[in-house]
């Protein structure tokens, strides 16, 4: 199940075995902690494993009743290095589980095709903590405040006794990012700022969130492509400022990390214009990315394709082996690119 229906399920009952799994650490986090919560009487145990972790001790901590207490809970994080090893005395131990204990495991992966999956999957409540995408699957034809992250955000802003509507919600995501712990953070903040105030609205996102607005990867692409070099640097600058959007939905923030990003980006985007405008291979290619692209084939040729090429590649390695600022690296390719005539 996905984070949301685990929220809807915890409502109903307390299971006694748990695998949070997935890139969104603000999620896992979460989960725990709703089960720490909804069991706040119980004895508790956490795990932080590594490679002296003793299975036996786990079993013998499950299977052991606990005085003045309804629930043992047991808590295992980081446990990926330890599957191969609880396997077996897991299965051992659910043949005959302690009805009093409780059991949470967290992990970064969970391979489908493992045994430890499918054991687990026939036995444990498996919630997948995924990033929340910003935008509704594309076939569903749905308004962009239809996304999961929308969703998630005017269920969040519930817990601090406020209320969103879904185009707010959208608007809130389109300032921060899809990063959750910066989103509860600013969510935080408002309700601290309109205490007053029962529905927080885009004007008030505006006002207090304004600022630290996320920058469209995909409009600094566009600036570039139109040849437009004063947009294109301004927002080159504000990516660098505030940071770009990695792909599992966290935030990169190191300037060579962020200009190797922008070069592959780039890299990306002129092969699409490529395919499109040049060898007419673009089988590949989405039908809304053709759309998007196809209007900045004419401003380039073959040759100036293949040259960007080359730039791009020696950015690369300059930028991999030099002293040079990645901020200026991609400065010159800005310039480089927006001149061409």
């Amino acid at each position: 199940m996905n984070y949301m229906q685990f929220e809807r399920e915890i409502k109903k009952k307390i299971a006694n075995f748990y695998i949070f799994y997935g890139k969104e650490n603000f999620l896992k986090e979460e989960g725990i902690a709703t089960i720490k919560e909804k069991l706040s009487d119980a004895f508790y145990t956490e795990y932080d494993v590594d490679n002296q972790f003793n299975v036996q001790e786990l079993i013998a901590n499950l299977s052991s009743d606990v005085l003045f207490n309804d629930t043992n809970l047991i808590i295992l994080k980081n446990a990926d290095i330890m599957i191969t090893q609880l396997l077996e005395p897991l299965k051992g131990y659910y043949k005959s589980p302690n009805p009093s204990s409780v059991l949470v495991v967290e992990l970064n992966k969970l391979d489908n095709r493992s045994k430890f999956a499918k054991f687990v999957k026939n036995i444990a409540v498996c919630v997948e903590c995924s990033p929340l995408y910003d935008r509704p699957k594309p076939w569903l034809r749905l308004p962009p405040w239809e996304s999961d992250l929308a969703k998630w955000v005017c269920a969040r802003v519930r817990k601090y006794k406020k209320t969103m509507t879904p185009e707010a919600a959208f608007f809130l995501t389109e300032y921060v990012g899809n990063d959750l712990k910066s989103l509860d953070s600013q969510l935080q903040k408002m309700a601290l700022f309109l205490q007053d105030t029962q529905n927080i609205t885009s004007a008030d996102i505006e006002k207090l969130v304004g600022k630290s607005k996320k920058i469209n990867i995909f409009d600094f692409l566009d600036a570039i492509c139109s040849k437009k070099l004063d947009t294109s640097l301004n927002l080159m600058r504000q990516i660098f400022a505030n940071g770009l959007q990695s792909q599992d939905g966290g935030s990169i923030h190191d300037p060579m990390h962020i200009g190797l990003q922008v070069l592959r980006l780039l890299h990306y985007r002129f092969k699409q214009i490529w395919q499109i405008g040049i060898s007419g291979d673009s089988s590949s290619i989405g039908e809304y990315a053709k759309r998007q692209v196809a209007a900045f084939t004419k401003n380039f040729t073959k040759q100036q394709l293949i040259a960007i090429w080359k730039l791009l590649l020696e950015t690369e390695l300059n930028m991999k082996t030099s002293r040079i600022e990645p901020i200026v690296s991609i400065e010159q390719i800005i310039i480089h690119i927006t001149r061409l005539k």
